[in-house]
């Protein structure tokens, strides 16, 4: 009883009739926060959940009761117009002799986690409508000078798809008078970490046009997240 009363995690013991058998403080504290009612013995677990619920519920510990696991999440609102969120595990207990006698519902607080998953997301949508709709182009670039990923923006001024344009610093793209010149640079970029460099030259487009670009190579090939080189035009 000291181990199960003093650890966050909230457990519960349901019976084959879905009445609590047994439970943990943190349960008894969880359920009295959300539903403001005190956990008892013989409480039917369909009591907290919404009538709408309870073919859900039954049919989910239905399964367990036949031998199977389950995984669920739940939100509850908050004082603060936020979510707590919680991640369930239900599982079947088994007697000595094999036979299915209760579901343990083990329960924990995912709320800090899920919400750093969810703004990781949400600004990962920002930043990649940022760079799809902006007129400069974008790309990420090996040390030899492959392309490893290019945005929309890049490709439409090149008029090349990504996997077209293997490497960037092609003798058959770039001015035969701008190849040396960027190539040199290109290789002080790559031994420099965290070097930036800028350099206009001219390249040949898809359509055969000879366009100039004005070009900043960033070095973060020691970046674990990029690895590569930054190439914005």
């Amino acid at each position: 009883h000291l181990l199960m009363n003093n650890t966050d995690e909230s457990f519960m013991m349901i019976g084959k009739d879905m009445q609590v058998l047994s439970y943990n403080a943190a349960a008894n504290k969880a359920i009295n926060q959300f539903y403001n009612i005190a956990l008892k013995k013989g409480l039917s677990i369909l009591s907290l959940v919404p009538e709408a619920h309870h073919g859900f519920v039954t049919k989910l510990y239905k399964d367990v009761f036949e031998g199977r696991e389950h995984e669920t999440e739940v939100r509850f609102p908050n004082v603060n117009g936020n979510d707590y969120i919680y991640s369930n595990h239900f599982k079947p207990a088994y007697s000595d002799n094999k036979e299915i006698v209760a579901a343990v519902v083990t329960s924990r607080d995912v709320t800090e986690k899920k919400i750093t998953e969810e703004k990781l997301i949400h600004n990962e949508k920002h930043f990649r409508a940022l760079i799809e709709n902006s007129a400069e182009g974008l790309a990420i670039l090996s040390s030899e000078g492959i392309v490893l990923e290019m945005s929309p923006s890049g490709e439409k001024i090149l008029g090349y798809l990504t996997p077209e344009l293997g490497n960037i610093h092609r003798a058959d793209i770039i001015h035969p008078d701008d190849i040396a010149t960027l190539k040199l640079l290109f290789e002080e970029v790559v031994r420099t970490a965290a070097s930036l460099r800028k350099i206009e030259y001219r390249i040949r487009t898809a359509d055969g046009d000879l366009i100039w670009v004005d070009c900043t190579y960033h070095n973060l090939l020691e970046e674990p997240a990029i690895q590569g080189i930054v190439l914005n035009f």
